[in-house]
C-alpha cells in the first residue's frame, strides 16, 4: 500500500512538473515587437517586455527556447511607448547587478517620466522603481539609451527643443536636446542631469559604446544648419560637470525635410594595448533631397586624432536599409542591418577578420514573413549572436561563428 501510495504521489508530481515546465516555455515570445534582451556572465539571456503598460521581465537558460515565468517590475500599469526606437532597456554590470529603464508617456503632449529600477541578487527580485526625470513643464522626447559599463551607469534621454511649434496645426519640433545622468555608486544615486547637444533627430537612435576603462562613447545624428545634418562623436568625461568634446565625424551635410528614422552603430576598435579608436557605421543620403540616394557606410575612426577611413558603401537600399549594429572582438567584426521586403524583412550582414580593412560579402542572416524588430549583436565568451524578435518566427537567436 505504501509504495502505491509513494507511486502515485511521485506520478502527480511529475505532471506539476511537467504542466509548469510547458507553461514556461508556452509563454509568448513576441507580446510585442519592441524588447530588448542582454546576456549574463552565465550566458543566460534576460528580455525585457512592455505589454499593456507592464513591463515584464523574464531569462532563458537554453538561449531563447524557454523563458522563465515574467516578473513584474512596474506595480501599476503605465502608459508605455510601443515603438522600437524607446523600447525599455536591459543591461547588466560586471558585479551582475541588472538594470531596467523605461519611457511612460504623460497625459500633456509629448511629456514622459523616465524610470529605472535594479536588481541587486541576480534578478531574484527588482527595487521599486525611482524616477530620473520629473519636470513635466518641459516638452520630452523619450528614452534614448541605458548603458553600463565597469565604471559607471549612464541613462540618456530626449527633450524637444523647441517643442510644440504651432498647437493648432500639432506640429511638433523634429529636433531635441540629449540630456544624460550618470551614476557611480551602481544605480544608487545619479548626479545632476547634463545638457549633451540641442539638435539632435529625435526619431534616430543614438550608437553608444564603452572604451576599454568603460568610458561612454556616442554617436548621434545633429542638426549642423537649416536642414542639413551630420553625425557628431564624443567621448563622455568621468569627471562630474567637465563638458564633453564633440566631434564632427561625418561631412556629407545630408539635407532632411523630416527625421530619417535610421540609425547608427558604434564598436570598439582593438582591444587593450591594441586599442586605435572606433568602427562607425551609419546612413546618409548626401546633398540631395530627403529619400533620395541613401546608403549605408562604415569606416574606421582613429581614436585619438579624430581621423576616419575612406567611407565604404555597404548593402543595397533599394531594399529600404533600416536598424544597422556593430561588434568586434578583437580583429573580428561584424555588421548588420535590416533588409524590408514586399512579404516582411530579412537581417543582412558581413564579417570582417581584420579590423575592418576587408570584408566578406553581404549574407542573409534572417528572414521574416511579417514585422519584426530591431535586432541586436550579443557576445559571450568570445562567441556571436544574433538576436531578432518577429512577429511570425517569434524570437530567433541565431550564432554567427
Amino acid at each position: 500500500m505504501k509504495k502505491k501510495l509513494a507511486y502515485f504521489f511521485s506520478l502527480l508530481l511529475c505532471l506539476f512538473f511537467a504542466g509548469f515546465a510547458a507553461q514556461v516555455q508556452a509563454l509568448p515570445q513576441n507580446k510585442l515587437l519592441a524588447l530588448h534582451v542582454a546576456l549574463d556572465a552565465q550566458g543566460q539571456l534576460w528580455r525585457v517586455v512592455q505589454s499593456n503598460g507592464l513591463i515584464e521581465v523574464d531569462v532563458s537558460a537554453d538561449l531563447g527556447k524557454t523563458f522563465s515565468a515574467p516578473m513584474l517590475i512596474n506595480p501599476t500599469a503605465q502608459k508605455t511607448d510601443t515603438s522600437n526606437a524607446t523600447r525599455p532597456v536591459l543591461a547588466i554590470g560586471p558585479e551582475g547587478n541588472i538594470y531596467v529603464a523605461w519611457t511612460e508617456v504623460l497625459k500633456t503632449a509629448q511629456t514622459a517620466h523616465i524610470w529605472l529600477t535594479r536588481s541587486i541578487d541576480g534578478g531574484k527580485t527588482f527595487e521599486r522603481p525611482t524616477m530620473l526625470y520629473q519636470d513635466e513643464a518641459k516638452v520630452l522626447g523619450g528614452l534614448a539609451a541605458l548603458n553600463v559599463s565597469q565604471s559607471a551607469i549612464t541613462v540618456l534621454w530626449l527633450k524637444k527643443r523647441d517643442g510644440i511649434l504651432d498647437k493648432g496645426a500639432e506640429r511638433i519640433s523634429q529636433s531635441a536636446a540629449i540630456y544624460y545622468a550618470v551614476s557611480t555608486n551602481q544605480g544608487l544615486t545619479f548626479e545632476a542631469e547634463q545638457k549633451l547637444a540641442d539638435s539632435h533627430c529625435v526619431d534616430c537612435r543614438i550608437a553608444l559604446t564603452n572604451k576599454m576603462d568603460g568610458t561612454v562613447v556616442m554617436m548621434w545624428l545633429d542638426q549642423i544648419e537649416g536642414d542639413k545634418h551630420d553625425y557628431k562623436m564624443t567621448e563622455l568625461p568621468k569627471i562630474v560637470g567637465q563638458l564633453p568634446i564633440i566631434k564632427r565625424a561625418t561631412f556629407g551635410r545630408w539635407r532632411l525635410g523630416g527625421c530619417a528614422q535610421n540609425s547608427a552603430a558604434l564598436a570598439i576598435g582593438g582591444q587593450d594595448k591594441n586599442w586605435w579608436g572606433y568602427h562607425m557605421a551609419w546612413f546618409e543620403g548626401g546633398k540631395g533631397d530627403f529619400g533620395k540616394d541613401i546608403a549605408l557606410f562604415y569606416a574606421r575612426v582613429d581614436g585619438e586624432a579624430w581621423v576616419s577611413s575612406p567611407a565604404k558603401k555597404v548593402g543595397n537600399f533599394h531594399k529600404q536599409q533600416t536598424n544597422v549594429a556593430l561588434l568586434s572582438l578583437d580583429d573580428a567584426v561584424w555588421l548588420i542591418w535590416t533588409e524590408t521586403e514586399a512579404t516582411g524583412a530579412r537581417i543582412v550582414g558581413l564579417h570582417s577578420a581584420d579590423g575592418g580593412r576587408s570584408w566578406s560579402d553581404s549574407k542573409v542572416l534572417a528572414v521574416s514573413n511579417g514585422a519584426a524588430g530591431f535586432p541586436q549583436l550579443l557576445t559571450h565568451h568570445q562567441h556571436v549572436y544574433l538576436v531578432w524578435n518577429t512577429e511570425k518566427e517569434n524570437l530567433q537567436v541565431i550564432s554567427l561563428q
